[in-house]
């Protein structure tokens, strides 16, 4: 085929787009765009073609006339198609009840079989030669100098279904520059787009709209007419500066197309996509984020997205990337192998709830300037590999949360961590119910003050060496150890408690702890010892010698079920602060001793 013959090919591809014919792919589809990379119409399911460049009908323009002539010459190949689909239907049936005449042993003359089978095929090579003179004077029609669109635009794809929940049944102002609002109570309402306020009018001048290919004057809340697929085109006559919160709720939008969307202005993308529940694949090929400072929350929320690659982006700017990813359940595979984060501060929460990753190499993430890393991998509890091998954590405060609920964790390297400005380890380790040894020889403590759940439900834990840990400005361990209950000891000697105020729940069902020797605790500032040595089922012995307990006023559950404790020396209890001794010796053998100068105690232990 010459070249001029397949330029024709393709334009005529791309007219008879527009008379609504099916997708050979998706039978129930109508093809709407052109892929210029395949020279191929496709539908809005066609995702296959998403990194490719689409191209929508509306901006190629036909005269009136040629419309007509087209259009005439399309009824006229559907009628051909139809006919030619009944002669099958014929076929298929004909062929059915021969099928059923051998089967019963009915003998029919063949001359007739063969007479009847000359003669389909004799109509389908008559309706095949009709058909390819449409298409040829379709061709003829076309004009070689068309030239496709190439501004600035989005596609997207709507699917609309009613929902008896839903107030609406419309998506308020299809350009999801703002919120995804119930209603617009004001009388001048304005949308936030390309950096600035603009009121409805600005937006007219500033952007078009098309819904199905139909031009549309842009309104606020547009009434989707039906259940069905809409597909939106918003073209951008002007750069836009900030897209936050821009598809925002948009839960009935399932294709996105951004492949020709200019972000080279951009500076915010914060929330950009937040909420998009339906979507399961985002094309960002072509993003530019050289100038973009902010992505928190960027991608929130997106639990149908399966795959994401930002291996192209360059971050340079970057600031904030706090909980960029957060929630994204069903993300399998995220790709950020050429990402840059050298400038970011803040990455807490960004891969929270990210439950379907498996595996994440992060070796190239540059985190000199990180603060914050609060939940950065909470509850990724498929997580089974984890590389931070280059992680730099000099200037990081906040690490509360920070590995929380990697369920399937098996190892953790955090060998080259520093965390000398560390103040919050709080639930670090929290609910690494898989990982039996854990390595913190490395791990510097000097400046934490909260360690409270630091290690709580780690079921599977059996050792853990803490001789290392600085403990001097912590002050709450509540629920350190909380459900440790594979820990078979634990040596806390070096043990600083000086300033610890809430003890609550420390070892709570450490239930394979056998000694435990705490006579170095200082607990002069502390008030709450509830539920302390709680569900300590194996432990037999406790020293507790120097324990002040001055100033404590809850010691409820305290000793409950530790039932094998053969002795428990008080001696050294001051209880006039407590004012809650719930079932503090509960279940405790009959055989134990306590050893008390306090009435109050001896009474609780009789009840």
């Amino acid at each position: 085929m010459s070249q001029k013959e397949s330029e024709n090919e393709q334009d005529s591809n791309f007219e008879m787009n527009q008379f609504n014919l099916k997708c050979d792919k998706h039978s129930n589809n109508y093809i709407c765009y052109y892929c210029k990379h395949c020279q191929k119409n496709i539908c809005e399911n066609c995702v296959e073609h998403l990194s490719h460049e689409i191209i929508p009908f509306s901006k190629i323009g036909l005269n009136e006339e040629e419309y007509d002539k087209i259009e005439k010459l399309l009824k006229e190949i559907e009628n051909k198609l139809y006919c030619f689909n009944k002669i099958k239907e014929d076929i298929e049936d004909y062929f059915n009840k021969m099928k059923i005449i051998e089967q019963n042993k009915l003998i029919y003359e063949n001359d007739t079989t063969n007479n009847y089978k000359e003669y389909i095929i004799n109509y389908l090579e008559l309706i095949k030669n009709k058909l390819e003179i449409s298409e040829i004077n379709l061709n003829e029609l076309i004009s070689d100098k068309k030239e496709m669109y190439k501004d600035n635009y989005i596609i997207s794809i709507y699917d609309i279904k009613r929902d008896k929940k839903d107030k609406y049944d419309y998506l308020n102002h299809p350009i999801q520059i703002l919120n995804s609002y119930e209603e617009i109570k004001r009388e001048n309402p304005k949308l936030f787009l390309e950096g600035f306020y603009a009121n409805e009018e600005d937006i007219k001048v500033y952007s078009e709209l098309y819904i199905n290919n139909e031009e549309i004057d842009f309104c606020y809340k547009y009434k989707f007419p039906k259940e069905e697929k809409y597909n939106l085109l918003i073209i951008f006559k002007k750069p836009v500066t900030n897209t936050n919160l821009m598809f925002r709720n948009c839960k009935k939008l399932f294709f996105l197309n951004l492949s020709n969307f200019k972000t080279n202005n951009v500076t915010n993308m914060s929330n950009m996509f937040y909420n998009c529940s339906s979507l399961t694949n985002i094309n960002l090929s072509n993003f530019n984020i050289d100038n973009v400072t902010d992505m928190s929350e960027m991608f929130s929320n997106c639990t149908s997205l399966t795959d994401l690659n930002l291996s192209n982006l360059n971050g340079n700017n970057l600031i904030e990337m706090r909980g960029m990813f957060s929630h994204c359940s069903s993300l399998v595979n995220l790709n950020l192998s050429n990402f840059n984060s050298r400038n970011v501060i803040n990455m807490s929460y960004m891969l929270f709830w990210c439950s379907s990753l498996t595996s994440l190499n992060l070796s190239n993430f540059i985190t000199n300037n990180v603060k914050d890393m609060e939940g950065m991998f909470s509850n990724c509890t498929s997580l089974t590999s984890l590389n931070l091998s280059n992680f730099n954590t000099n200037n990081v405060k906040d690490m509360d949360s920070m590995f929380s609920g990697c369920s399937s964790l098996l190892s953790l390297d955090l060998s080259n961590f520093n965390t000398n400005n560390a103040t919050k380890m709080s639930k670090l380790f929290a609910n690494f119910s898989s990982l039996t040894n854990l390595n913190l020889s490395n791990l510097i403590t000097n400046n934490v003050k909260d360690m409270s759940r630091m290690f709580s439900n780690c079921t599977s834990l059996i050792s853990l060496n803490l001789s290392n840990f600085n403990t001097n400005n912590v002050k709450d361990m509540n629920g350190m150890f909380y459900h440790c209950s594979s820990l078979q000891s634990l040596n806390l000697s070096n043990f600083n408690t000086n300033k610890v105020t809430n003890m609550s729940y420390m070892f709570y069902y450490c239930s394979s702890l056998i000694s435990l020797n705490l006579s170095n605790f200082n607990t002069n500032k502390v008030k709450d010892m509830s539920g302390m040595f709680c569900h300590c089922s194996s432990l037999q012995s406790l020293n507790l010698s120097n324990f002040n307990t001055n100033k404590v006023s809850n010691m409820s559950y305290m000793f409950y079920y530790c039932s094998s404790l053969n002795t428990l020396n008080l001696e050294n209890f001051n209880i006039n602060n407590v004012k809650d001794m719930t079932f503090m010796f509960f279940f405790l053998k009959k055989e134990c001793e306590i050893i008390t100068k306090e009435p109050k105690i001896l009474n609780e232990m009789e009840k």
